[in-house]
């Protein structure tokens, strides 16, 4: 195939003969330095990805947390997940909005309803920049913080979001 795209001997066998030889010197210089090709395929993917692989870690790492019900892991590794996500992304990127969503469950697990509170309001706004207002998404969000303006005793604010929410709803769905 190279000799059909190159048409040249000479540049086909130098080809040919190039990757074989960077592959044995790779395994080479691995054993040389005592690295495996796991250790190898982990460093360029994390460099190739760059900080983003880090802040997805992070986030897994935070769920992990959760499931294991360690939730001031979990809060710690979501806050700094969330944080390096926005750094990457900005204010109104979805993966910022699915960061802090996370977090602000955390939160709320905790019983930490005025945190929880402040950062859905974060992940609404952001939902509804990306999204638009009427996404299931938004209305599911506009529940979750109904709930908490409940638990916060502010009942206005608690309708104001249940009545939002089926809105969102019936404008994403079509009413009933």
């Amino acid at each position: 195939i190279l000799l059909l795209f190159l048409r040249s001997w000479r540049a086909t066998v130098v080809i040919a003969a190039a990757i074989p030889v960077s592959i044995i010197g790779t395994f080479v210089a691995l054993a040389a330095f005592g690295r495996s090709l796991n250790v190898l395929s982990l460093a360029g993917n994390l460099r190739g990805t760059g900080v983003e692989a880090v802040a997805e870690i992070l986030m897994r790492l935070g769920v992990t947390a959760v499931t294991r019900k360690d939730l001031d892991a979990a809060e710690r590794y979501l806050r700094e997940g969330a944080e390096l996500m926005l750094k990457l992304s900005g204010e109104d990127h979805i993966d910022v909005a699915r960061a802090r969503n996370d977090l602000a469950t955390v939160y709320y697990q905790k019983r930490d309803d005025a945190q929880a509170e402040k950062v859905f309001r974060q992940v609404l706004a952001t939902y509804v920049a990306v999204l638009g207002p009427d996404h299931l998404t938004v209305a599911s969000d506009h529940l979750i913080a109904a709930e908490i303006e409940l638990g916060l005793g502010d009942l206005a604010a608690a309708e104001e979001h249940a009545r939002t929410a089926l809105a969102s709803r019936e404008a994403a769905l079509g009413a009933d």
